[in-house]
């Protein structure tokens, strides 16, 4: 028998079945006003109960409308986006807005300890990603000293700092190694990336610091041939324009059938 009593509207509740769809899920969502996250994971077989214990705790069966009332209200409202493609782990985040005036009076902010994605030592992660705001949160009117809100933020994700690290520091080894294979792995690597718009841009950045090493190595080196370089020249000079992003999903009812 079921340790929690309460069942979760599972109408309302769905799997993200793709990495690139959840990650676009929760940019969309922080967009809109969820900055508040708490990330966390569950056994598959523990499916009926961890729903039912959120749905409780947090009303996450919610429908938009609902959402909508409630923050209309001044009452904080909170979204569950899961990731699952298969296996025994469920992953999954819990986005919440605050009320209209700002209120947090919910067990979201009471039970858990929460991240604000707009804080910069709080940003949403997922591997080497990071989710990052393009636009300030607010503007201020020419001579007048008003702020005005953005009215959506621009969000992209791109590369974490420690990983464009790590990514040149094992070039510049690679290199001095004369390693091709592993220089060619890091290419492959690159080539791989989910092209969002700041990743984009941090691609561009490495391959231009990857051409001035090998620049300076071949004037440095009269040994030194662009072969040992491998397919650096046969890299792309940008990655694709991400477009039209599909966010697969499951509803979660079906997979308890």
């Amino acid at each position: 028998m079921s340790k929690y009593s309460h069942k979760a509207n599972l109408e309302e509740l769905y799997f993200i079945t793709t990495l690139t769809g959840f990650m676009k899920e929760v940019q969309k969502q922080i967009q809109i006003g969820y900055k508040y996250y708490f990330e966390n994971k569950f056994e598959y077989t523990k499916l009926k109960d961890v729903l039912g214990r959120l749905d409780e705790d947090y009303h996450v069966c919610e429908s938009s409308d609902d959402r909508w009332h409630r923050q209309q209200e001044n009452k904080v409202s909170v979204q569950l986006i899961m990731f699952y493609h298969g296996g025994d782990i469920v992953h999954f985040v819990l986005l919440a807005r605050e009320g209209i005036n700002g209120s947090k009076n919910h067990n979201f902010f009471k039970t858990l300890k929460p991240k604000d994605a707009t804080l910069g030592h709080q940003r949403f992660t997922l591997n080497q990603y990071m989710l990052i705001r393009c636009n300030k949160q607010s503007y201020e009117l020419k001579d007048q000293n008003i702020h005005v809100p953005a009215v959506r933020g621009q969000w992209s994700y791109g590369l974490q700092k420690t990983y464009i690290e790590e990514i040149k520091s094992n070039f510049t080894q690679y290199l001095k190694l004369n390693d091709t294979y592993h220089l060619n792995q890091l290419y492959k690597s690159l080539t791989k990336l989910i092209a969002f718009g700041k990743v984009r841009t941090n691609y561009v950045n490495l391959r231009i610091f990857m051409a001035r090493e090998i620049n300076i190595r071949l004037k440095a080196d009269k040994f030194f041939k662009t072969t040992i370089a491998g397919d650096f020249y046969n890299m792309p000079e940008k990655l694709p324009i991400l477009k039209g992003i599909k966010i697969p999903i499951v509803n979660a009812k079906i997979n308890l059938v």
